[in-house]
């Protein structure tokens, strides 16, 4: 009986003829970095990872994005489909961050990396601590602490709130943290999620059940209970299509786990949408190392004039803008007029609320007697959010109030920035 031998080299020739597999794609920074690598083949091919690496990587979104669009509708035999996850309300804030660090130069250009403090100077960049020990920053913590310290210890403070204390217990946020992350496809907290979930489920090392599962198979949806399922459903939903969740699904959930649950599952999910977009505008996981644990430390309460000076704000010179034009076409705008405009608005004052709305009186008490306004305040979602979950409703407060005491940015430039944004994703706000 005869066999036909076939013997690869270095190049698998034999492989490639025999299955018909694609190389592999590497994809490398303007430094030669290697930021992303795919495997052979259909199968082995990643093209949400391979498109999030070249969007993360700067300098890279002209003609080597397309290129590996290109590459990818090939290893997807012409069907390619790239999803965007939409900005999110609180996206607006991470543009805002980025173009105060300088992390945006003008006219679009991305520099080629970022400038990172390391721990030490990181440190003496941030407010005081009132309480616990320096641990380990995140390489995003480092990135930001020179241009906006006290935000920063904010928004380090914040992530701990989520990581560390979060009304769903840290199993369920966890599993909710890795959930959003992998809508966003943002690898750096898919990493910190399971660790986070690990660590919960002691299964970290240290603990007696180390070796009880690899990470990449802890928090899967086929293993957790049904009010988990629901959870972990309404936060990939409210991710990539928040506009078309229903009172209904809102109601069954809420029947599940109650307003509060409810509410700290929705600040959740913002958060977490907005670190993804962060983290991801900033690098790779290779750029940003291994997500360090939540910060467990608290800092003193630095107000703007507590002597924690920021680098001077200077607008980008621009030498090359495009010319104003004086009339702009879009046919979705037009659609509605002033008349039609009132009457959505009239039709959204008339609905039910899907959550009842604390008393004035309740939030009020949860609120530190120094920064209590005078008088009572009627916004629905802060009495709802500060009402339900006052540690993360203050906390995400914290950070908004303190970046723009230090950021300093063009009032129209902010809310241009926030009008893009919810009218992307539909937003009646």
């Amino acid at each position: 009986m005869e066999r036909e031998l076939g013997v690869g080299g270095i190049d698998d020739p034999v492989g490639t003829a025999d299955r018909g597999l694609l190389g592999r794609f590497y994809i490398r920074d303007s430094r030669s970095k290697p930021v992303s690598t795919n495997g052979h083949g259909r199968l082995a091919a990643k093209p949400d990872e391979l498109e999030q690496a070249v969007m993360a990587t700067p300098g890279q979104q002209s003609k080597a994005y397309r290129s590996a669009r290109e590459a990818v509708a090939l290893k997807e035999g012409g069907d390619l489909r790239l999803r965007t996850a939409r900005a999110g309300l609180m996206g607006s804030l991470m543009v805002m961050v980025m173009l105060s660090s300088g992390i945006l130069a003008s006219a679009g250009d991305r520099p080629s990396e970022f400038p990172v403090l390391d721990d030490e100077q990181a440190w003496r960049r941030l407010p005081p601590l009132a309480s616990g020990e320096r641990q380990t920053l995140p390489v995003w913590a480092r990135l930001l602490a020179d241009s906006l310290p006290r935000t920063t210890a904010a928004m380090l403070e914040l992530d701990a709130a989520h990581r560390a204390r979060n009304p769903l217990g840290p199993v369920l946020a966890a599993k909710t943290r890795g959930e959003v992350a992998r809508a966003n496809r943002c690898a750096w907290t898919i990493a910190m999620a399971e660790a986070d979930l690990r660590r919960a489920e002691g299964a970290l090392p240290g603990t007696e059940a180390e070796d009880r599962a690899p990470a990449s198979q802890v928090g899967e949806l086929s293993k957790t209970t049904t009010p988990d399922r629901l959870v972990l459903a309404f936060a990939r939903r409210l991710t990539l299509e928040a506009d078309t969740i229903t009172d209904e699904e809102v109601a069954r959930l809420t029947d599940v786990i109650g307003e509060a649950k409810l509410v700290a599952l929705v600040l959740l999910v913002a958060h977490a949408n907005f670190q993804d977009r962060l983290v991801s505008a900033l690098g790779t996981v290779a750029d940003l190392g291994d997500p360090p644990l939540p910060l467990a430390a608290r800092f003193a309460k630095v107000g703007k004039d507590g002597g924690i000076a920021v680098p001077e704000r200077t607008m980008p010179a621009v030498t090359d803008a495009p010319a104003v034009p004086e009339h702009v076409d879009d046919p979705e705008w037009r659609e509605f007029d002033f008349t039609a405009l009132q009457r959505n608005l009239d039709s959204q004052r008339s609905r039910d609320g899907r959550i009842r709305v604390p008393a004035w009186e309740d939030v009020v008490a949860t609120i530190p007697a120094e920064q209590r306004p005078k008088h009572p305040v009627r916004i629905l979602w802060t009495l709802v959010c500060r009402g339900y979950q006052p540690e993360l409703a203050a906390g995400w407060s914290a950070c908004l109030r303190t970046f723009a005491e230090e950021a300093q940015q063009d009032r129209v430039f902010e809310e241009s920035v926030f009008w893009v944004i919810t009218r992307t994703i539909h937003c009646f706000y």
